[in-house]
């Protein structure tokens, strides 16, 4: 008995490739993912690493916290329940505290990491050693060539640093605020959970590829990344007081400061005056109190005020940063798809 082998036509060979060129990687952007697939299974790899040691730590906390009766005490709480637990706070902030704050150290860094190492190399090094002209070569357009560049990276970095802003906002939660010395304005927590540490590392990316593009030479981009992105971050922590509308409490004492919430974060204090004009604090300061009294008759002080963002307003705060960074990550993509697409690059 004899078999025969059929084989496959040309329209049914033409069909398959057809299905596997519709898959989610095909074309330009399977050329990216060969490109940095080593960089890219190293990250995952790294994350799911964070996510056990986070869980661990989380796991940790939580079990001291109820076995202790610590839950709804703070650091600072003097109520008599917290006061009798006060050394069981002092051992979980000596267990706990510094592990959480040396590694959001680390997770800090996370944004320059990604712009130096993977923003930066991005374009360059195809502009630098010439087989972006190979591509163009295979009906790719300049468009498409860098959409698909900055694109897949941009997303696998979206998901990537939200998996991990969700990890350190469930670790800080379990309970932060038994920490002394962790403040949630601070850029740690702050940088590290919401939406704030995905729109930075999407900038910062955005900032390596187009330095990478201006510069063509990849360890000069990334020298110049690293540089720009330290820059930005610290003028990002700058910015921050002004992203929303803080309050304002006011004493109708020169010598008392206002009470305010003990998380409160306060951006500015000074003296009121009867009219309610406001001086700065160093007006009378450093002054005996007899001296001190004569400059506040002389200045028709009043009391004291300061200005505060409550502890509420943390996420207004965070999303506002993140609008920041994320318009700036559009403007720069933006200008690269139109300098790639409108302007020679030889």
């Amino acid at each position: 008995m004899s078999t025969t082998t059929t084989a496959p036509s040309p329209k049914r060979t033409a069909a398959a490739g057809g299905a596997r060129q519709r898959g989610i990687l095909h074309g330009v952007t399977w050329l990216v993912w060969r490109q940095h697939r080593i960089p890219i299974i190293a990250g995952a790899v790294l994350l799911v690493a964070v996510a056990a040691a986070v869980a661990e730590q989380h796991s940790g906390m939580v079990t001291f916290i109820r076995t202790n009766h610590l839950a709804g005490c703070t650091a600072s709480d003097s109520s008599p329940h917290c006061a009798a637990v006060a050394a069981k706070i002092r051992e979980f902030s000596g267990l706990y505290e510094s592990n959480f704050n040396h590694a959001s150290v680390l997770a800090g860094q996370i944004p320059l990491v990604i712009g130096v190492f993977f923003g930066a190399p991005l374009l360059a090094r195809e502009l630098e050693s010439g087989t972006y002209r190979l591509v163009w070569t295979q009906s790719v357009t300049r468009t498409r060539w860098v959409l698909a560049k900055l694109c897949f990276p941009m997303a696998l970095i979206a998901i990537a640093t939200a998996t991990l802003s969700l990890l350190w906002d469930w670790w800080w939660r379990a309970e932060g605020s038994l920490f002394n010395t962790v403040l949630w304005q601070d850029g740690v927590p702050f940088d590290l959970i919401g939406a704030a540490p995905v729109a930075l590392s999407l900038l910062a990316l955005t900032v390596g590829a187009a330095l990478g593009l201006l510069l063509r030479r990849t360890v000069t981009a990334m020298l110049g990344t690293f540089v720009t992105t330290g820059l930005l971050e610290f003028a990002i922590s700058q910015l921050r007081p002004y992203l929303g509308p803080t309050s304002m409490a006011v004493s109708r004492n020169p010598l008392v400061a206002p009470e305010t919430s003990a998380s409160a974060w306060v951006t500015q204090s000074g003296y009121v005056t009867s009219s309610g004009a406001s001086l700065p604090d160093s007006t009378c300061s450093f002054q005996g109190e007899k001296a001190s009294t004569g400059c506040y008759q002389a200045h028709d002080i009043t009391g004291q005020f300061v200005r505060f963002h409550p502890a509420g307003q943390m996420w207004s705060l965070n999303w506002a940063e993140a609008g920041v960074c994320l318009a700036a990550a559009a403007a720069l993509a933006a200008w690269m798809v139109w300098r790639v697409s409108r302007r020679p690059l030889v």
